[in-house]
């Protein structure tokens, strides 16, 4: 029977993400889950529409419950909230591209300029130097309804991560601690201050007269097919402690 949870991650970075945005954790589970079952072909490139059909459904193995109004659903899971958070800072991500290298490679495929010189300010061989905000915190605490067993066994054996910028470090988790806790069913919805824990699609709502904003509300976020008109959820950084 699925069960209350409070699903932490003890940070070992700082964790590069939009607190205004939100970080689930639907996402990282859905992603277990199809790599458990699928492995690494399933993530290669492919069509929105085929994603939207894989994806239309709540899938039969993920450990957490799943929420359903009328024709709508998303999963019992909140947004990531921030505590011990000391604060953001900016760092900056760098693609530099070797310039011998980059010229080699567009003489082979017809890119290069008469003079021997290849486009290194614009198109695939582009140089950036972005800046990056990232979260400094102890900790990334979730509520959700699921089975505790299988939410820790996926997140501790194929997350050990969060966050943009993974590959470079930033996000990187410690520790996952999942429990079972006492607190309002639906808290994984709501914040006890009566403000939204994650997006929940207005037409989940009877009526709601707070903010709104056009967000996604379940995994793939980035989908089209998955975002709606939703009670906007408070900013993650409400919840320091």
């Amino acid at each position: 029977m699925p069960e209350m949870l409070r699903i932490t991650a003890h940070m070992l970075q700082p964790v590069a993400f939009n607190p205004a945005e939100g970080l689930s954790i639907d996402a990282p589970l859905l992603y277990a889950v199809k790599l458990e079952e699928s492995g690494e072909a399933f993530f290669e490139p492919r069509g929105n529409d085929e994603i939207g059909a894989a994806t239309a459904e709540p899938h039969p193995n993920m450990p957490l419950a799943v929420h359903r109004a009328g024709d709508t659903w998303c999963y019992a899971a909140s947004l990531a909230e921030l505590h011990g958070h000391f604060g953001t800072e900016r760092k900056h991500w760098n693609k530099r591209v070797d310039e011998a290298e980059a010229l080699a490679l567009a003489e082979r495929r017809g890119l290069a300029t008469r003079r021997g010189k290849v486009n290194l300010s614009s198109g695939e061989f582009k140089s950036y130097h972005q800046p990056l905000y990232v979260e400094v915190v102890d900790r990334l605490v979730w509520y959700a309804v699921g089975d505790a067993d299988e939410v820790r066994r996926l997140l501790t054996t194929h997350v050990r991560g969060l966050g943009k910028k993974r590959n470079s470090g930033h996000g990187a988790v410690a520790e996952w601690t999942v429990e079972e806790v006492g607190v309002p069913a639906d808290r994984w919805m709501w914040r006890p201050n009566g403000e939204p824990a994650r997006a929940i699609p207005t037409r989940m709502l009877d009526d709601w007269t707070g903010e709104t904003a056009w967000l996604g509300f379940r995994p793939p976020y980035w989908l089209a097919a998955n975002q709606t008109w939703c009670a906007a959820p408070a900013t993650s950084r409400a919840m320091e402690g």
